[in-house]
Order: structure tokens, then sequence, then C-alpha cells
């Protein structure tokens, strides 16, 4: 949260203080004007004192981020809002719950979802970019999938590629698999079409029945044509052609065989007389004594003249070819087309006779698939026959080029009657009906996976969403080739790396598209990293603003993001001897210095448990941080999402420790303007009257000797120090001094010369000594806020720097 003074208008204030404010096309806020809403067309009235703006920045695209952050925030001072270490890591309670969520186990659709980013190498399970088909060939059931593995390139190849835990190399001839990096051609494998399947039909058993068809059915019948009735309404007759039915209770009783039907409504059919013949097989006379079934055949008679009737009430039933037609089935979503579907039929129990001697004899079992296209009235039949004597399951696929581009709509029959006794085996389902959609031939900026799998016994079908990547590592360019990139147009060239800096760098740039990083602090945190063996190997895959996802990035950095006079500038807390800044009580406003600390609760967790994820196992570990009398029942546990070496996660978690354990102090204090010469993050010192130090101007300086404006008071016995305030703000020191040959001036002992040169200029700020004892004069902190208010005071908030917070940074655990 920012407080400002606003004198004139809320966008001459804009245009004065955020840079690129006036020439923006779209300002990502929203702003109220007393509590009420305050449309940016009205932000040029002049203002009346009392007036009170709230602006509130608005969730953007994720491009967005770098134009709200840095225009908001580069005002000549670095400004972050957060909570202190660990609040940027990924906490929880200690549930046992996985860093990624379970679906991050899993080959799973995400519509309208996130592209995972992958920084480094950690186990990827890629997402699904189209529904999965499957498909029978030469009786097998094969498995394509077309998979999105990443944002970007990868170094990675078919060794990387793992089912479950085992390598997919292991199955040879079962698996056949490529990766396809961003825009490049995906059509070399079949697995790049994409099918859209059906929920309507899932291993749908086509049956036959002699049940009776519903209905208040009556006839009129005359040579060999009947038309249908249903409660005295013409209505399309119950059966297809090539159906064969009997009629009961009827003048015209018998079994029948529909040869056309026509009519407005399709009510009259044109139907053939069946010679029925029903005889024994077996090896013996009597049934009951011997094997074999009951086999029913069925002829034209060579002539049907049927009895002439009107509205003559029957029952009836279909003897063959199901109850009439299974479906249709709209096999598209509304505003999909296809061209080609395809139909999987299956025998799970077999095709065959069993013989009286326990042979095996052929059958063969016929059904018909008709389509048409949804809201017109003719169907395209086809014909399809399977033939075999087996009584291991069988699989086909049927793909059916449609006469046209058209959403389908699908029916299927059998035409082949159900078994009527044990020994025959041969039930049919239809399993699957998918269509083709468009498929893209490339995908821009991804790396995809095509991969086909055979399924067998060793391939389980639970393996299919368990497809995985291993080892594979994020390629991206060097800081200097992303530098000469932006900056010169030279082109990119990739590499494998798990570097946090290049991976922050790139994302700024991917975001953003503009030169907005500190390139020098990049180049030097990047080489210290380097020494240090420290990485980034994370899975981004969730929901978050660029800035979140940075916070993450740099914690195994150690580091916090922060923009700077309009740049990005990531900045390192660490142990450190240096000083930047000093602030003296000259020049502090209103009360001065003010500390807070912070004491013991006895709710506090005792120790840290450090859980990351472990890349050869692919499983969560932890690591303990524990000092005495801590135990695991009040540990607090921390996920370091980007961390998966043990080392890394015990020092992050150590750091943590001993924060709790020495809780450092917070200052505040108020300056004029004098503040705004530190950064974020600054390591600088604070002076405080709390101490009964005592500060001085320096009114001039013949080295070694100081000369101040008051005369220091030193006790015998005690050694004393000094540091100077320079007039730019900067710290200067520590020097050893003694008692100089004026009451009014001091000595130089170690050093005795003064590291800047003393300029007597009333236009510039004096040079301010402080003095006193060397444990008690300075106190080292991290500024940890800025806030201005109004243009002539600005707000300090500094954090007590205690060196034992670093002191495992650099070691291992036992």
């Amino acid at each position: 949260m920012e407080s400002h003074n606003v004198d004139s208008t809320l966008t001459l204030w804009l245009t004065d203080n955020v840079p690129g404010y006036a020439k923006a096309a779209h300002h990502p806020f929203s702003a109220k004007l007393n509590g009420s809403d305050w449309p940016h067309d009205k932000h040029t009235q002049t203002l009346v004192a009392d007036d009170i703006i709230d602006v509130t920045i608005e969730p953007q695209d994720p491009s967005t981020w770098v134009y709200v952050a840095i225009t908001l925030l580069s005002v000549g001072y670095s400004y972050y809002v957060s909570s202190k270490i660990p609040n940027g890591y990924q906490e929880s309670t200690p549930d046992g719950n996985s860093i990624y969520s379970p679906n991050a186990r899993a080959n799973t659709a995400k519509p309208n979802g996130i592209i995972r980013e992958i920084a480094g190498s950690v186990p990827i399970y890629p997402d699904l970019i189209s529904p999965v088909r499957r498909k029978y060939e030469s009786n097998i059931e094969y498995l394509y999938l077309n998979l999105c593995v990443c944002v970007g390139e990868l170094d990675v190849d078919l060794n990387n590629l793992y089912i479950a835990e085992t390598p997919s190399l292991n199955y040879a001839g079962d698996i056949s698999a490529q990766f396809s990096q961003p825009g490049s051609d995906v059509t070399g494998h079949p697995s790049y079409e994409n099918w859209y399947t059906t929920d309507e039909i899932s291993d749908l058993k086509l049956v036959t029945s002699a049940d009776s068809e519903a209905g208040a059915w009556t006839i009129d019948a005359s040579g060999d044509q009947m038309t249908s009735y249903d409660n005295g309404t013409a209505v399309t007759f119950p059966f297809a052609i090539d159906e064969r039915f009997t009629l009961t209770g009827s003048t015209n009783a018998g079994t029948y065989r529909v040869a056309s039907v026509s009519g407005s409504n399709g009510e009259t059919a044109t139907v053939v007389e069946q010679i029925v013949t029903r005889y024994w097989d077996g090896d013996g006379e009597d049934p009951r004594y011997s094997q074999g079934s009951y086999v029913t055949e069925y002829e034209d008679a060579s002539s049907t003249t049927l009895t002439t009737t009107t509205g003559e009430s029957v029952d009836w039933g279909a003897v063959s070819g199901g109850v009439n037609w299974e479906g249709p089935f709209e096999v598209l979503p509304q505003g999909e087309t296809t061209d080609t579907i395809e139909v999987d039929f299956r025998f799970p129990r077999g095709l065959a006779r069993t013989e009286n001697d326990g042979s095996l004899s052929s059958l063969t079992v016929a059904v018909k698939v008709a389509y048409r296209e949804v809201g017109t009235s003719t169907w395209t039949e086809l014909d399809y026959s399977y033939t075999n004597n087996t009584l291991d399951e069988l699989g086909f696929t049927e793909s059916i080029t449609l006469s046209g581009v058209m959403r389908p709509e699908v029916r299927v029959r059998r035409v082949t009657a159900d078994a009527g006794t044990t020994s025959t085996v041969n039930d049919i389902h239809c399993v699957r009906i998918r269509s083709l959609l468009e498929s893209p031939a490339s995908y821009a900026d991804v790396t995809t996976l095509q991969i086909r799998l055979r399924g067998t016994n060793a391939l389980a079908q639970t393996a299919e969403n368990k497809i995985n990547i291993r080892g594979a590592k994020r390629k991206l360019p060097t800081l200097k080739n992303l530098k000469d990139h932006i900056q010169n147009s030279e082109s990119l060239s990739v590499s494998a790396t798990s570097s946090i800096m290049r991976f922050v760098a790139w994302s700024i740039y991917d975001a953003s598209g503009e030169d907005i990083i500190n390139w020098a602090v990049l180049e030097e945190l990047e080489t210290l990293l380097e020494s240090r063996g420290d990485s980034l190997n994370a899975d981004f895959s969730d929901q978050t603003t660029l800035w979140e996802a940075l916070k993450i990035m740099l914690i195994p950095a150690y580091c916090e993001p922060s923009i700077k006079e309009g740049f990005f500038s990531p900045v390192r807390f660490a142990e450190t001897d240096d000083y930047n800044n000093l602030y003296t009580p000259d020049i502090m406003l209103d009360s001065g210095i003010t500390r807070t600390d912070t004491h013991f609760k006895a709710s506090e967790p005792k120790g840290i448990i450090v859980e990351y994820l472990d890349p050869v196992t692919s499983s969560n570990e932890t690591v303990k941080c524990f000092l005495p009398g801590d135990h695991e029942a009040k540990a607090k546990r921390i996920q370091m999402k980007g961390v998966t070496d043990k080392t890394r996660a015990w020092r992050l978690g150590w750091r943590e420790r001993y924060r709790l354990a020495f809780k450092p102090a917070t200052y505040n204090f108020s300056t004029a303007t004098d503040a705004l010469n530190s950064d974020y993050g600054s390591p600088d010192a604070l002076v405080s009257p709390l101490k009964a130090n005592q500060s001085f101007f320096v009114t001039d300086y013949s080295q070694p000797v100081l000369t101040l404006d008051f005369e220091p008071e030193f006790e015998a016995g005690q050694q004393y120090i000094a540091v100077l305030r320079k007039p730019n703000g900067q710290f200067s020191g520590v020097y050893s001094i003694q008692a100089g040959a004026s009451n009014n001036q001091i000595e130089l002992v170690s050093p005795n010369t003064l590291d800047f040169q003393i300029v007597s200029d009333p236009q510039m700020e004096p040079t301010i000594c402080c003095i006193g004892t060397a444990d008690e004069l300075v106190q080292r902190v991290f500024i940890r806020n800025i806030q201005p208010s109004g243009t002539e005071t600005v707000k300090v908030t500094a954090e007590e720097y205690i060196p034992e917070i670093f002191q495992n940074d650099n070691n291992y655990p036992e």
C-alpha cells in the first residue's frame, strides 16, 4: 500500500510521477473518489482539500504485470510489498500433501488451462492436447496420445520417456513416440490427429430379440405390402430393410423379411414370406442325451401374397437385427463437423461354435452402420461381417469416409441373430464411435509428445495416464545472448540449463517483450550462483501473476524481486560486511527512530521440516532443521518449490529456523528525501540516539585530524570509533579514533585517512561524524520498505541484520 499527496489532478500527478503514463493506450487500474467509482475520463478534474482517491491495480494478462509494476514503482526508489521469509515459500501444515496437485502426477486434459513452464529439470506428466484415441489393429487395442509437454524447448529424447516407473525403451515394439520441438511438423506421427469420442456409446452390446414391438399396432395388408399404424396414425414401419419379423394374432400370421420401405413416412413395407426350418444338429436324435444345438434357418418363399385386411390389430416382433436400431447418436458437439468417423466393435468372448468333439468351427456375424447429416432424412447404410473360430477376444475398427463434411448422427444394429445355445459364442459390442476433427500440424512455442501405445498385459490400461518425462532440461539463451537479442536483434541460441537468472530473465522478457532488466545485477548474481551450484528446477503450471512467480523463482538464490529506476533488479539477502548508506539522528524527523522486538511465544513452531522434490524418485523428500529442544510434533513444514537438492533445501530451512530463533528487530524512522538514496534490501547502517552516541558536523579535515562543530566526550578506558555520513548519504568507516589536540578535534588512527574528499559547499549536505564505542555505535540493517509520504517525507522500515541467520549458507547436512 502506498500513500501520496496529489496537489492538482490525478492525471497530472501520474504524468509527472509515472514514466510512460501519458503515452499509454490503456491504464490498468481503477479509481474511486471519496468512495465512489471514478471513471478515467474524470481524472482531469481539479481536486479539493480532503478528497481521498483509492487506486487499485486491476488483474491483467501476464504481460501486463511488467507495465503495472514498473510504472507504479519506478519513482526513484525501490519498493517491494511482501511478508518476510519464508512467506515467499510454499507453506503448509504437516499434512503430508505433495508439493504438486494430484493431477500433476497424471496425464489430464486442461481445457483453457495454463501451459506449464519448466525451469531446469523436473519430472513432467504432460497434459492431453486432444482426447485419447483408442483403435483396434489386428485384434489389438492401441492408444494414441497427443501431449503438451511445456512451453519452450527441452533437451529431451526417448531415453527420458517413462511409463509409470518403467523406461519406455523397455517396451520395445509396444510403443512408438516422437518429441516435437516448438513449431515443428507433428504430422509424421499418427497421434497428431484430433479425434472426438462420443460419450453416448460405451461398450454397447448389440442384441436380437423376439419380444413384441410395443404399441397399439394395426396394419393394412394387400398383395406383398403392409402399412403400419400406431394408435390409428400411419408411422414408420417398425422394422428395417432386411430385418425379419414374426407376425402373430393376424390372418397373415407368419415370419417375413422387409424387402423395401416406401410411403411419405416410410410406413409401407414390401415383405417377403420366410420358410423357416429348425433342426437339431447334435450327435443324437434326442437333445436330452446328445451334444449340439438347435439351428434356425430362413429362406425366402418363391412368392408372397397376403390376405387383404384393413385396420387389423396385430402383435409382432423382430427375430433378427436387434430391436430395431441402436441410436441414432449425434456423435459430435454442436458446431463441429467431420468427414471421417471410426466405429469400434469387439467380440468379448470370441467368435466360434464348439463342436461335439470340442473343436471350434467358424461363425459369421453381420452388422450394419448407418449415418446421415443431423436434420436430414436419408440414411447411408454400410454392411460389415466378421468370421472367426476363436474364443479369444476380438476387436475391429471400421473407418468410414462420409459422403461430405457434416455433423453426423450414427446408428448401428446387429443383423445376425444372437446365439441360441451355449455352444455358440457370437456376442458383439459397439465399443466407441469417434469423429476426426481439425488437427493442427504444429504447435508454436510449445514442446509436444506424440505417442502410440500397444495395449498388452505389460502395459496395463492404468498406465495410459502415467506417461512421464524424467531428466529432460529446459533450453534457454544465456544472459548475454538474450541481452544482445533484445538490444541488437541478435539471433537467439538456446542450451540446456538450470540457471536461476537465465530463467528469470527469459520469463520477464517473454512476458513483456521489453528491455526492462538490470543486466549487470543479473550477471553478477549468475556468476555467484553458478559458483555455488544453486539452481532452479520447478514446474510452473498453476495460475498466478508473474510477480508472484518471480518470488518463487528467486527463493533458491536467496533473492527477492525488486524494481529499481524502472528496471527489474533482484535483491540478494546474505551475510555481508558492506554498508551502503548511513542514517543518523541528525536527518531523522519527528520522534526519531523506534525499535520493535518480537518475543518468544509458546505456540510458535519448534523446528523446521523442509519438503522438496527428489528428481530421482519423483517423490517428496524431507530434511529437518532442528535446534536442541525442537521436536517434530511442533515443527513447521515448508514446501520448497524449485529446490530438488537436499543440501539446498537444508540451507534454506536453516535460514528460517534461525529467523525463528533470533527474531530480527524492526526499525522505523522518517527522513526528508534522504532515504530515497536507499534501495529495497540495501545493507545500511543506523546510528541510534537510544545508545547515547554522539553526532557532529565536520567543519574541517586535515589528515588525519577532523574538526567538529562541538566538543566530543571521551571516557577513560574506552575504545572509540567513528563513522561518517557523506553528503550523498553513503557510509564511510569504520575508523578507530582518539582525542585530538583541540577539544573539538578527533584523530583518525586506523585507517588514518578518509576514503573520500570532504568538500565545503553550503549547497551540499554537510558531512556528519558519529562517535561511540565499537559495541554500540552502528547497527547494520536491511531496508525492507521505503514509503514516500507526500513530497517532503519518506518513511523507512528496516530489519536488524543478524549474521547468525546466514551461518549455514555454505555448510552441508550431516
